[in-house]
């Protein structure tokens, strides 16, 4: 445990809550994106089906 000792100031901790907070938000767009495009490709295919039907 001493190890940890000697890395737990106040600056690694800031750093720690941002990149786990940066990590959120990074996961959190990239499904909203993802969802979003996976529904455009999907209407996209959808009318190329019926335009070539």
């Amino acid at each position: 445990m001493r190890f940890f000792e000697r890395w737990n100031t106040l600056r690694n901790q800031i750093l720690a809550v941002y990149l786990i907070v940066l990590l959120i938000v990074l996961f959190t767009v990239s499904y909203l994106i993802f969802n979003q495009v996976a529904e455009m490709l999907r209407g996209n295919a959808e009318e190329q089906v019926q335009q070539t039907a």
